[in-house]
């Protein structure tokens, strides 16, 4: 099938991104945590190593649509904006590693939608 989408009337599959705008100020910050870690790197060898680095993930449980295996086809790319609701229900995983291992994995409570 996507030979055909492809061939017969030229479509193209278009994957739905989701970008994060990085603000002019963003990168003031990320230029003093780099400085910061250098510094206490100098003072202390095994500082970088102290480090927890962690992430959070949301997970939303009303069925919206998983943009990593959405294609749109079409002969041009449509420039789509994806519309959720403001409230969904989320379940939200939480995980963390240093220099001695992972930390986690955690999972929180659904939050229920607010009314």
């Amino acid at each position: 099938m996507e030979r055909t989408l492809k061939e017969d009337p030229h479509l193209h599959a278009y994957k739905i991104q989701l970008t994060q705008e990085l603000k002019p100020t963003y990168y003031v910050q990320r230029r003093e945590f780099v400085n910061w870690v250098l510094e206490n790197k100098k003072l202390d060898g095994n500082f970088s190593k102290k480090i927890i680095f962690s992430d959070l993930a949301h997970f939303q449980l009303d069925g919206c649509v998983n943009i990593q295996n959405c294609r749109i086809w079409g002969t041009e790319n449509p420039r789509v904006i994806h519309e959720k609701p403001f409230h969904a229900q989320l379940a939200t995983v939480w995980c963390g590693f240093w220099a001695g291992g992972l930390i986690g994995l955690y999972f929180s409570k659904i939050r229920p939608e607010i009314q």
